[in-house]
This record gives C-alpha cells, sequence and structure tokens, in this order.
C-alpha cells in the first residue's frame, strides 16, 4: 500500500504550469458562481461521500475482466427521493451519510431543510440550450406508485419533494402493476429520458411492487477538439496479453491537459464549454492495469487531485466505442446503508396508506459513447419498493488500446458524474 500511495504522490504532482480555468470560463459572474459553489458544497460534498461507499464496493465486487460504469451521483439523487420519505432508522441512517457536513457546516437539521443548496446545484449544471458549443446534461425523477393496490404518494412526501426541487425535471405517476402498458409507459420514459441511450429500465413488472422510483442522468458533451473522421482507422485493442479485438481508432494530434509517470499516462478531454471534461487513465502494462483499477477502487478522492493544468500536444489515439453497464446493486449498497435495504423499511413517508416496505431492487443501467465529435453518457437508477420480501513537436503519444480507467467530471464543482474501467469496449458504428 505504501508503494501504491507514493505511486500516485508521484503521479499527480508532476505538472505545474499550463491551461488555467477562471470564472468567466463557467458561464457564471464570478462572485455569483463564487456563492453558489459556496451554497452547493455541502450536497455536493455528500454525494461525493455516497459515491465514494458505492464506487469501493463496485471496484471490488465487479470482475476486472468486465467492464464497470456506474453514476455515483445518479444513484444518490435517486436514494435522496427515498430520504425525503423515511422516518426512524432509516432515517438516521440516511442523515448520517447525506448530512452530517450539512450539519456541520450549515447547522441545519437535515439535508431536507436547504431547499437553496438544491437551486444552486441545478444552477450549476443548467446550460443555455440556444448555445451550440453548450454541453447538454439533463436530469429527471419519475416516480410510480401502484394504485392497484389501492396505494398513493402522500401529499406531504410530494409537497417536500416540490420544495427541495431535487431534479429539475419530476413527475408522479399512480398506475396500475398488473397492466401491460404501465411497464411499457415507464420504459418510454426512461428511454425518453436518455435520448434513447437507455431503451428499457425494466423488462417485466412485478404486479405485488409497491412504487418504483426512478432517477435519470443524460449528457453529451462536444470536444474542444474534434476528430477528422477521415482519420478514424481500424486496429487492435488488446483485451489481455492473449485476446485482442478490432475497434475504430479515432486520431489526432492536439493540445490536451496530459500528465503521465513511468507507470501510466492521463488525459483530460474538454467540452467546447470547458464546463466538462472526460479523462482518461491508461496503465503503461497489464500489471500496472491491476494497480490502477484498485487505485480507482480505494482512492476514490485522490482523482480528483490530479494536476491537468499543463498542456501538452499529444498524439491521441482513442477507440470509437461503446461501453454499457447493468446491475442491480442492491447487495453493493448493503455494506453501507444496511437500515435502509433491510426488510420492512419504514419509509412510511411515503404512501398512504402508511406501509411496511422494503427496497427489493436497485437497477443501475449506464451507457457511454465517444465518437469523432464528442460523448454521450446516460444513467439510469431504479429502486423497487415492496411490501417486506503539425505542427509543434509532439510531446506525447497516448494510444488507448488496452483497459483504462476513466472519469467524467463538472469541473467548476469538481462533482464525478462517471467513473469506469473498460475491460472490453464494443465498436461504435455510427
Amino acid at each position: 500500500m505504501k508503494n501504491k500511495v507514493y505511486f500516485f504522490k508521484k503521479f499527480y504532482v508532476l505538472s505545474m504550469l499550463g491551461i488555467w480555468l477562471n470564472t468567466s470560463t463557467f458561464g457564471i459572474a464570478g462572485e455569483n458562481l463564487k456563492e453558489k459553489l459556496r451554497t452547493a458544497d455541502p450536497l455536493i460534498t455528500a454525494h461525493q461521500k455516497f459515491s465514494a461507499e458505492l464506487c469501493g464496493e463496485l471496484f471490488r465486487n465487479v470482475a476486472p475482466t468486465e467492464n464497470l460504469l456506474f453514476s455515483g451521483f445518479n444513484v444518490s439523487e435517486a436514494f435522496q427521493l427515498l430520504y425525503v420519505g423515511s422516518v426512524g432508522g432509516v432515517k438516521a441512517e440516511l442523515d448520517d451519510l447525506y448530512t452530517q457536513d450539512m450539519v456541520r457546516t450549515r447547522g441545519d437539521q437535515d439535508l431536507s431543510q436547504v431547499p437553496d443548496a438544491y437551486k444552486a446545484l441545478n444552477d450549476l449544471l443548467s446550460f443555455d440550450s440556444k448555445d451550440e458549443d453548450a454541453t447538454k446534461i439533463y436530469r429527471a425523477a419519475s416516480l410510480w406508485v401502484n394504485e392497484g393496490q389501492g396505494y398513493h404518494f402522500s401529499k406531504n412526501y410530494l409537497d417536500r419533494l416540490q420544495k427541495l426541487r431535487i431534479f429539475p425535471e419530476q413527475v408522479n405517476y399512480a398506475l396500475d402493476f398488473k397492466k401491460p402498458e404501465t411497464l411499457k409507459q415507464m420504459n418510454d420514459w426512461v428511454s425518453n429520458a436518455t435520448d434513447r441511450l437507455i431503451p428499457t429500465i425494466l423488462e417485466s413488472l412485478d404486479p405485488a411492487m409497491v412504487s418504483l422510483l426512478i432517477s435519470s442522468l443524460f449528457i453529451q458533451g462536444p470536444w474542444l477538439y474534434s476528430f477528422e473522421e477521415h482519420a478514424t482507422q481500424e486496429s487492435d485493442f488488446n483485451i489481455n496479453s492473449k485476446k485482442k479485438i478490432k475497434l475504430p481508432f479515432m486520431n489526432q494530434e492536439k493540445f490536451h491537459p496530459y500528465v503521465e509517470s513511468e507507470e501510466l499516462q492521463a488525459i483530460q478531454l474538454l467540452t467546447k464549454d470547458r464546463k466538462f471534461a472526460l479523462e482518461i487513465y491508461l496503465p503503461r502494462t497489464d500489471v500496472g492495469a491491476d494497480e490502477l483499477r484498485e487505485a480507482l477502487g480505494e482512492d476514490f478522492d485522490i482523482w480528483s487531485t490530479v494536476d491537468f493544468r499543463n498542456a501538452h500536444y499529444v498524439s491521441l489515439s482513442l477507440p470509437k466505442s461503446k461501453i454499457s453497464f447493468n446491475r442491480d446493486i442492491l447487495k453493493d449498497l448493503g455494506s453501507f446503508i444496511p437500515e435502509t435495504l433491510s426488510g420492512g423499511t419504514d419509509l412510511s413517508g411515503l404512501l398512504t396508506p402508511a406501509a411496511e416496505l422494503g427496497v427489493s431492487a436497485v437497477i443501475h443501467k449506464t451507457v457511454l459513447e465517444m465518437n469523432e465529435s464528442g460523448f454521450k453518457a446516460a444513467a439510469v437508477t431504479a429502486i423497487g419498493l415492496e411490501k417486506t420480501s503539425a505542427k509543434p513537436q509532439i510531446e506525447a503519444a497516448m494510444i488507448v488500446n488496452r483497459p483504462f480507467g476513466l472519469r467524467i467530471v463538472h469541473l467548476p464543482t469538481k462533482l464525478e458524474l462517471f467513473r469506469g474501467w473498460v475491460a472490453q469496449p464494443e465498436a461504435l458504428t455510427n
């Protein structure tokens, strides 16, 4: 462990000078931006804390030979829908996870008492729909209750959600889960919310389910420097020392924020509006891949300290690819919020009539596509509730032709939206 910590200290202090992003870059006037960052900071810290817990579990439980792409932010927002309706031991557990920093910083009782934090974060993640260069980010929630069993969302619960505005867009449905059109309506909502990147969230719907809470996240970012389509060429992606697959590789030579060490290379691909970045971490060797993957899972916060301020002229080769992930993360979450996920969970604040509920599944689906013009990424989390049961000289060459780690980050807030390990990408043909 000491060697690993030293390795990453050596890695992230290499760059000292280079590209600086000032407050005007982010589209909000300087003092206003600072105030919004201060207001949203405890909420961002709470999301990052949740993401860090989930990150460690997923990197331990998902095999290194499989793709792993998750949005801790999206899962955290889904559980805040649950949190608002929780009482008793569940509320105490989620209070501990979500609001310690809020209580210490603001002196408020809990996160649900500070709608200004949610508003500030929504403002920071907003974009001008008329700006062609803007990175588009959409967050939404849909709440479904099984009226076929006589349940409805409580007025107090819906009023609290309306006051908080956790999501810029939220809709509520009371439907009979026995009817086949209900499942279609759920999947259609997910497809529309993710621009069809994720066409379905459920293959079937248990009529005994009492409620389903769904959160969605969609982001589409145009590269600051797009790739020329004519430069895309087929090449090998080395899954391991014995297995290769053919993929289309995009190629360019541009200035990018870039750092390297003896063990790995890292590059930050900015969006046109410079608000977001897709970061890629490429190990030098197969042995380094194991260490890098372990560090991505165990050392959540260290990656936000990587110094990308220095720009280098990089010859970059990046697979034009698609990465997908689909997992019921109920057991992964159980290690750090066991009370919330136990049978007989007290969520009586959600529904009328009040009922003892159990979380039966937490489905997390994600997709990332990278092509010449930019990237698209989407995440959906569904929580099911049921009754208990040229040119300058090239300074570096980075050929991303083997398993690698990645992050998608909102730069003004340093909020991580996605993290993953790409073991076997699919070719993206369109």
